[in-house]
């Protein structure tokens, strides 16, 4: 592939990733935090935001494996599939930057 339609691939792939993470905002964010639900799950989990993110994040990783597993195994899905579990794997690492970016600047 080509770098320039690499590049194309990156650039998409933001965007779709930007506008999940807005969208999502009315489903996981409250009293204006975005990271509300990491926040949340503390007490409930008796662990750190980023362990709550890395808990959540982990079926998501899991479904990779299991695709990738799969292409060996001739088992074909379709981009959309792919598509989704990638973008929110995406996500879940850049929730996890915001979150360690707010950690640091405390």
């Amino acid at each position: 592939m080509k770098t320039v339609d690499f590049l194309k691939i990156v650039d998409e792939t933001m965007e779709i990733c930007k506008s999940t993470l807005i969208g999502k905002d009315k489903e996981y964010a409250r009293n204006n935090d975005k990271f509300h639900n990491f926040k949340k799950g503390v007490p409930l989990e008796a662990k750190t935001p980023e362990k709550v993110l890395r808990g959540m994040m982990t079926k998501h990783i899991i479904s990779i494996y299991d695709y990738i597993d799969d292409l060996e195994n001739g088992i074909d899905h379709l981009l959309e599939e792919w598509d989704e579990k990638l973008k929110d794997n995406i996500n879940y690492l850049l929730i996890l930057r915001g979150l360690l970016i707010e950690r640091y600047s405390k």
